[in-house]
């Protein structure tokens, strides 16, 4: 985007992040990030449980991403939290000495506090996760989710950016700057609301549409679709299909 021009078209993005609890009963909203306007202050996130929720769960979040890459894919993010839960002191006390929150270790009500964490913060963010396991969100290897964070936020806070006037603006301003850069063999289609099959095999991917016309045979084959929708629209030829087996078992 920097290269083609297109970072000044951006719009900052103001973020604002809402949970709900599975029974709907309870909803929290967390509007930091907001530059004008806030949701109803009774669901503010700051002033939940007295005001020791939200810094409770930014030393749980902490604590996670000092973890998740020392762990294997067993240790899921259910574990995390039942670790969390009984032994809170052990297993946080280093990540809030790290954000400089301080947390009464003594308190009778910081299990039933990390519940909430649990239930009302973390479980909701990781089941809206497009690759969060159907089984639900403790089922999931704490790396999995703490690596999006990770990447999502990185080390520092990121510049976080929407599209004025939807991703098709960018998508065209791309399409005009390769084609400036390229020769008259290049061309770029693009086509919405279209139905699209890929066949992939050692001889490259041939791109079947529903325009009647006959399959296309590329070198390569980029699908930017949410696994479920790349998966669906994926084919192999026999020649592939130990490739096709390993993806639809994953």
């Amino acid at each position: 985007m920097r290269t083609v021009g297109y970072l000044d078209k951006m719009k900052p993005l103001e973020d604002t992040t809402s949970y709900t609890s599975a029974d709907a009963r309870l909803a929290l909203t967390d509007d930091s990030g907001l530059k004008s306007g806030v949701s109803d202050p009774a669901f503010n996130i700051d002033y939940a449980d007295d005001g020791k929720l939200a810094p409770l769960s930014k030393v749980v979040h902490r604590a996670a991403l000092d973890l998740f890459e020392t762990v294997t894919n067993d240790y899921t993010v259910g574990h995390f939290f039942a670790d969390c839960i009984n032994s809170p002191r052990e297993f946080l006390s280093q990540a809030a000495t790290e954000l400089h929150i301080e947390i009464d270790w003594n308190d009778p009500a910081l299990n039933a506090r990390l519940v909430q964490v649990r239930d009302l913060i973390y479980y909701p963010r990781i089941a809206a996760m497009y690759f969060t396991d159907d089984r639900g969100p403790q089922y999931l290897p704490l790396r999995s989710p703490f690596q999006y964070y990770k990447i999502q936020e990185g080390s520092e806070a990121p510049k976080r950016c929407y599209f004025s006037h939807g991703a098709q603006t960018w998508l065209e301003s791309l399409r005009d700057y390769l084609l400036a850069q390229s020769n008259a063999s290049v061309t770029i289609a693009i086509r919405t609301n279209a139905g699209v099959q890929v066949t992939a095999g050692p001889d490259g991917a041939f791109i079947d549409k529903d325009d009647g016309q006959a399959a296309e045979r590329f070198d390569l084959c980029v699908v930017t679709t949410h696994a479920d929708d790349a998966r669906a629209l994926l084919r192999f030829t026999a020649a592939a299909s130990s490739e096709g087996l390993r993806i639809q078992k994953s």
